[in-house]
């Protein structure tokens, strides 16, 4: 009788471990952010993954316009290997998710320029995605100083200098597989 009981709690594990892992071609997380300095207020700018989406230009990347010359501030995304002929500013950048399950970390670099230095920049950013997959979201700052942050959430930097170059690091938790696991891989785990 006890026997039973331990296999039913085994195969209730089992259901479990297959139901909840997040697999690549479900992974959707996308971020909503925009920047406040001074008087100004800049965005919305955007990054992320979803299944669809390819590596460099597509349908989902949104290139950033020119600074407005009676603009103080400018701020735009830059992509990793960016395609030839185009300016690397991007409003929104949007990657494939299976290359960030793969590699577990993404880094989207965020440059933001025009700044008067001594006076404070504000980041106020959203998750855009209702999914509730687990992750880490990290804003490296100059000088490798890393900020996590919480969603939804106000940054607040401080600039040293009219240029600065950031960097979103988004992680993935172990709980999301590249490999999708079956009820017979989930077996295999109690023998």
């Amino acid at each position: 009788m006890r026997t039973l009981g331990f296999f039913a709690i085994v195969f209730q594990l089992a259901l479990f471990l297959v139901g909840s892992t997040a697999k690549a071609q479900d992974l959707e997380l996308e971020f909503e952010f925009f920047v406040s300095h001074g008087e100004e207020f800049l965005g919305p700018f955007g990054f992320g993954v979803v299944p669809e989406a390819l590596s460099g230009p597509d349908e989902f990347d949104v290139p950033s316009p020119p600074p407005y010359p009676e603009s103080n501030v400018f701020c735009h995304l830059e992509m990793v290997l960016p395609t030839v002929g185009f300016p690397n500013r991007w409003q929104k950048e949007i990657r494939p998710s299976a290359e960030l399950v793969s590699k577990r970390v993404e880094l989207w670099p965020l440059t933001i320029g025009n700044l008067a230095q001594g006076e404070d920049i504000s980041i106020l950013i959203f998750k855009k995605t209702l999914a509730s997959y687990p992750y880490r979201l990290t804003l490296i700052l100059p000088g490798l100083d890393c900020v996590e942050v919480s969603i939804p959430g106000t940054i607040l930097i401080t600039p040293d200098a009219t240029q600065i170059e950031l960097y979103w690091e988004l992680q993935l938790d172990s709980q999301i597989s590249s490999q999708p696991i079956t009820l017979g891989g989930a077996k295999s785990l109690f023998r």
